[in-house]
């Protein structure tokens, strides 16, 4: 049973262009520092694959190739289903990253790793907390099984060409047609929820904050009282308005 992790990355964003190669800290950009943490994940989820388009902007992410890093192409690059089918090839599940979430919780991420390996056979494996609010804190592991029912949807789709670009919400239309299994993660998540694409220069100036308030890169229950911190002196008022 081969299990990898999956981070999903473009430089042509609509609302940031160039996000995940941004300054995230004095030492990483944002995905190097994605690639830090899910370096700190359970070791049987290896390679970790970087998923990207052929457009020129996207050949940067050659420069993260290493031993335990390997990287996947497609175009067009609204086509994810594909990219991500491509980097399914050697898999059986995936831990599927966002790169919009650079503080994925490490915890339950390896909380999913090692439900695969107590009750495999799931198409979907999601951790389920009252203290979440998006998943992308958590992520989600999918099967190779999740991308090939995804596909016999998308076939007969009216609109397969742009579902195949958000083809998971599939899962929420359809929910009967997969095997989900949903982990209780009691207790608060280890970071706060923060997606990066809403406002996203915005976003990335607080995290870059927090890393300069606290004198290095904090851990996530020090970048929790950091960011409480700030907000109670009015530093992030002040400096963003």
């Amino acid at each position: 049973m081969n299990i990898g992790i999956i981070i999903t990355v473009r430089n042509n964003s609509y609302r940031f262009q160039n996000k995940a190669i941004q300054p995230y800290g004095p030492d990483f950009t944002n995905i190097g520092f994605q690639i830090s943490r899910a370096r700190k994940l359970h070791r049987t989820a290896r390679p970790i694959i970087i998923a990207t388009t052929e457009q020129p902007e996207d050949d940067i992410f050659r420069d993260y190739l290493a031993e335990d890093v390997t990287i996947v192409h497609r175009n067009p690059p609204t086509d994810v289903w594909s990219r991500h089918n491509i980097a399914f090839a050697e898999l059986d599940y995936a831990l599927m990253i966002d790169g919009d979430y650079p503080l994925f919780d490490i915890k339950m991420a390896n909380k999913l790793i090692e439900s695969i390996t107590l009750k495999p056979g799931f198409d979907i494996y999601h951790v389920d907390s009252p203290e979440i609010s998006i998943d992308g804190i958590g992520s989600k592991v999918y099967a190779k099984s999740f991308l090939a029912k995804c596909k016999r949807i998308l076939d007969v789709h009216a609109h397969k060409d742009k579902m195949a670009e958000h083809y998971w919400i599939l899962e929420d239309h359809n929910p009967q047609y997969f095997k989900k299994k949903v982990i209780p993660f009691p207790g608060d998540p280890t970071v706060t929820p923060v997606k990066m694409s809403i406002d996203y220069p915005l976003e990335m100036a607080i995290q870059n904050l927090i890393i300069k308030w606290v004198g290095h890169y904090p851990t996530q229950e020090e970048y929790l009282q950091a960011y409480k911190e700030i907000k109670h002196v009015g530093v992030l008022h002040d400096s963003h308005g």
